[in-house]
Parts: structure tokens; sequence; C-alpha cells
């Protein structure tokens, strides 16, 4: 039995809305990991190294570690999505790439309209928690917040979506595996 039209929007509905969560609930566990574990971290080295603790607590070293830890997390979940995908044959590359397309601009879309609205000290530190993950480029002062935001958007799920593909590609042809489907 194949799917139909509605279903497979109904599929990518649901895969869109879980990926933006996923993509959100790991931006917050980046935050967590760069500007709660690595200066915890940073605080145990010994005196003598009190050079690398202050680079590890820096506004560039900190929030870049936190968007690669979110990289690594999404490349592994993405790389589960292609090996599911070859197996399931229900999510094409194409329908990954909308959904990628569509979770991107979803997570862009309140960055780009932050400067036009009144923040409150909620949507501060809101904002400083969603999108802490840019600020390796934002720290620095080389580039506008909208555009740091953009830059670590694509290169998050630009990751996500070459994981995607070499693991769709790589299990193309090994289908070994039996799709299990609620009937």
């Amino acid at each position: 039995m194949g799917q139909t039209g509605l279903d497979r929007l109904g599929f990518m509905v649901g895969y869109t809305f879980s990926r933006l969560g996923l993509l959100l609930s790991l931006a917050a566990f980046g935050t967590f990991f760069g500007a709660v574990l690595l200066p915890s971290a940073a605080k145990l080295l010994p005196v003598s190294m009190a050079e690398v603790s202050r680079v590890i607590e820096g506004p560039v070293f900190a929030p870049a570690a936190g968007m690669a830890v979110v990289c690594i997390l999404l490349v592994i979940a993405f790389r589960e999505d292609g090996i599911g995908g070859t197996v399931c044959d229900d999510r094409s590359i194409v329908m990954i790439l909308g959904a990628l397309i569509t979770v991107g601009m979803m997570y862009l879309a309140p960055a780009v309209l932050r400067d036009y609205i009144g923040l409150t000290e909620l949507g501060e530190m809101l904002f400083g928690t969603i999108y802490y993950t840019a600020g390796w480029l934002s720290g620095t002062g080389a580039v506008s917040f909208t555009v740091a935001v953009l830059i670590s958007d694509l290169v998050m799920l630009g990751a996500s979506f070459a994981a995607y593909v070499v693991s769709y590609k790589r299990h193309l042809g090994r289908r070994f595996l039996v799709c299990v489907r609620d009937k």
C-alpha cells in the first residue's frame, strides 16, 4: 500500500515541526553547554592555565563550542533519518530539503523581526538563549545579529542535510532492515 498525497503532506508537516522542536531544544542545550558547562570546566583549570581559561570563557569560543555540539547532535539525528528514509521509502531527499528550508526560515524569522519589536527583559533572555550559538559571529562585532543567525543556521542545517544525503545514498542499496508501520 502506497501513501496518498495527503498522507505525505501530513507526514511532512509533522516531520517539519518535529525537526523545528529538535533544533530549538538543541539550541537551548547548546546554550547550556557553552554558557554553563564550559565556564564551569574552565574554573577547574589550574592557575597556570589562566590564559586557556580566559579563552574558553570568551565571547567567541563558548558559543562556537555550543554550536559544534548542536551540529554534532543534528548530524546524528539526520544520519538516522537517512537510514530510515532508505528503509521505509517515505522520506525523499527533496522532502527533507523542503523541511529543512522551512525549519531554517522559521528559526530565522524571529531574529529578523527582533530589531522591529520592543523586547522586554524576558524577550531578551529568550533571544539570548535560542540564538546563543550565533554568538561566535556576533560576539566579535564583525557582523550584525541577523547575519550571524543566518550564517549559523546555514551551517547547522547544511551539516544536517549533508549527513542525511550521505546516509541516504550509503544505505540506498542495502535494504536489509524491515520498515515497521502501524496498521
